[in-house]
């Protein structure tokens, strides 16, 4: 027990130093807060604090970080503290995806459902997917595998077609 909550005040002298340069400016520090309250690792039995990392994911995705886009939009699709908005999401996603983050880009493709009704999502849909598993996400490598064996094959070259122009743009980038 006396190692635990030695371990846990190193913890948070270390997160009282973080915070302080944080609030003095470090992107560094933010991007580092916005990652550890998102994920939950501010304690061994801590569980995500969404309204803890929000403002510094905010700050990082104001600043253009791919990866804090992406948390962003996690945030807004599930409603982590926010009014679901899954617009919001989309567009988050979206700018993280063109920047080429390949979790943003499966999150992306689900958000859009491959599955959907709407014939110009599905094909967008399994694209991002397509993007991301190139890339080696694991979600992704197995949805598209599904996708291949159950898509029209008329739709799947569409979205082999716009896989390659996304990956085009983001390499632009």
């Amino acid at each position: 027990a006396a190692f635990s909550s030695k371990a846990t005040a190193h913890h948070t002298s270390r997160l009282a130093l973080m915070e302080e340069a944080a609030s003095k400016g470090s992107d560094d520090a933010q991007a580092a807060l916005a990652e550890i309250y998102f994920m939950g690792l501010y304690d061994p039995e801590a569980k995500a604090d969404f309204a803890k990392a929000l403002p510094y994911v905010q700050g990082c995705a104001d600043r253009g970080s791919a990866s804090a886009l992406n948390m962003l939009g996690l945030i807004y699709k599930e409603g982590h503290g926010v009014p679901v908005d899954l617009k919001k999401a989309e567009n988050l996603f979206r700018q993280a995806s063109l920047k080429g983050d390949f979790k943003a880009q499966s999150n992306l493709g689900e958000l859009l459902d491959p599955h959907g009704k709407k014939k110009s999502r599905r094909i967008e849909a399994a694209a991002w997917l397509i993007v991301a598993s190139r890339q080696g996400e694991p979600l992704a490598v197995y949805r598209t595998n599904e996708l291949q064996a159950h898509m029209d094959s008329k739709e799947w070259n569409k979205a082999t077609v716009l896989a390659d122009e996304h990956q085009a743009k983001i390499q632009q980038k």
